[in-house]
């Protein structure tokens, strides 16, 4: 079998996959990533074939704008990327079929993956990380801060609301890939962000139910498989100074905003005051030194990446943006955490998080020193935090997630090779004899 992966997206997005490929060559498949070129370093590391799909540059003049980071104006953004792009990801997925040895593995927002998959029967997978993907009337999501609530509306409130959603999602993203579909002799499509991204052969749920438990309304071709865990620490090792630091005092508080921000300073700052506040040591984590303080006590060390999973062992609290990736290394690791949400899925994190009982979610104008010290030392000191992180910490070490998702990678791929495995209308096409469709 020869695994096409497509993720889209900042580390966090695109770590699951690695994961995932890893597990699929163990088990003698063949593995090929398409991805923006800031991760072919990582790709060619993990020594899977890589095609370059977009600049650093491009992922750079992204995570430069502030507007990345606002709830309505960064969604904005990303749909008309993905729109933007879609023609060339679909040409690069076209191009390197081989043959019928080869199923498509895809984030959610790789749209040219869902084309191809009607253009050439491809076997296709879609990828979603988070719970927030799949709205419900049960047991609803929380899209915003202003929707905390959400969950104790009636049930018609919530479906209008969320056909209010798609409408203007589907304002932003339908003209332009209807005129793409058009162009491949398709018919429109619409429902993008509730229907029409998951793939209709297999859906797989990178958490565990007992994070975001199934609803009645979510797609039937979801299998949840528990948090894939995947951080580089297969390729990377701790940095000497990190190490050393580690070695060197009491276990220090994690700060991370995410790999992709880029406007953290105000994080970082009120984060170095907690530390002196508590008496806490801390490691502040970014690949973006200039977001730093210049100054830092002896008792703060920067590092611009540490694989999380060799990291939190030895440390007492996790800060961070609310990244599913970065929560899951801290449920992993049996720490308490505070988070910051900003925007997409972190708001819905969050509050899974604070059901569980392990932390602490702040606004991000409410992040400030004071009150980040009062909450570390209560979740530090607390043995009912303890308790319920160790609850969670054991949950994670029982899920088998790679296992689970390569089986029903494996058993998709077998089922399309039978004779009319495939039920797209296109599937004859997946021969590669005529692609005319990838012109």
């Amino acid at each position: 079998m020869h695994a096409l992966l497509v993720p889209v997206g900042s580390a966090g997005d695109v770590h699951p996959f690695m994961g995932l490929g890893a597990a699929l060559a163990t088990r003698g498949h063949t593995v090929s990533v398409i991805v923006n070129d800031s991760f072919e370093p990582l790709v060619r590391r993990m020594g899977f074939n890589f095609v370059r799909c977009g600049t650093a540059e491009e992922f750079d003049s992204i995570a430069r704008n502030p507007d990345i980071w606002h709830p309505r104006k960064g969604v904005e953004m990303i749909a008309r990327k993905i729109v933007e792009t879609t023609p060339e990801l679909y040409r690069l997925i076209c191009d390197h079929l081989q043959n019928r040895e080869s199923v498509v593995v895809a984030g959610a927002l790789a749209f040219g993956a869902r084309v191809a998959h009607e253009t050439h029967g491809v076997p296709l997978v879609t990828i979603q990380l988070q719970p927030v993907c799949f709205r419900s009337e049960f047991e609803s999501p929380v899209l915003h801060p202003w929707l905390k609530g959400i969950n104790s509306w009636p049930r018609p409130v919530k479906r209008a609301l969320f056909r209010l959603a798609n409408l203007a999602i589907d304002r932003v993203v339908g003209p332009g890939i209807n005129q793409f579909r058009y162009s491949l002799g398709l018919p429109p499509a619409s429902q993008f962000y509730d229907v029409w991204w998951n793939s209709p052969d297999l859906v797989v749920g990178f958490f565990p139910e007992w994070f975001a438990s199934p609803q009645p309304d979510w797609p039937e071709q979801l299998v949840c498989t528990g948090f894939p865990g995947y951080d580089e620490s297969s390729v990377r090792e701790v940095p000497e100074a990190v190490e050393s630091f580690l070695r060197t005092g009491p276990p220090p508080v994690v700060f991370t905003p995410g790999s992709a921000m880029r406007h953290g300073g105000r994080f970082f700052q009120e984060s170095v005051m907690a530390c002196k506040l508590t008496g806490y040591r801390g490691v502040l984590l970014t690949p973006y030194a200039e977001q730093i303080p210049s100054t830092l006590p002896a008792s703060v060390l920067h590092s611009d990446y540490v694989p999380l999973s060799q990291l939190l062992p030895h440390c007492r609290a996790l800060v961070h943006h609310g990244g599913i990736g970065t929560m899951a290394q801290g449920f992993g690791a049996g720490v308490p955490q505070i988070v910051t949400p900003m925007a997409f899925d972190q708001f819905d994190n969050a509050e899974r998080l604070s059901r569980l009982n392990v932390g602490h979610s702040f606004r991000p104008n409410a992040y400030k020193a004071a009150a980040v010290a009062r909450a570390l030392v209560d979740l530090t000191t607390n043995p009912r935090v303890s308790a319920a992180c160790n609850r969670v910490a054991a949950l994670v070490r029982n899920d088998r997630p790679l296992n689970v998702a390569c089986d029903e990678i494996e058993q998709l791929w077998n089922r399309q090779q039978r004779p009319g495995g495939s039920q797209e209308p296109h599937s004859e096409d997946y021969d590669l004899e005529n692609e005319a469709g990838c012109a």
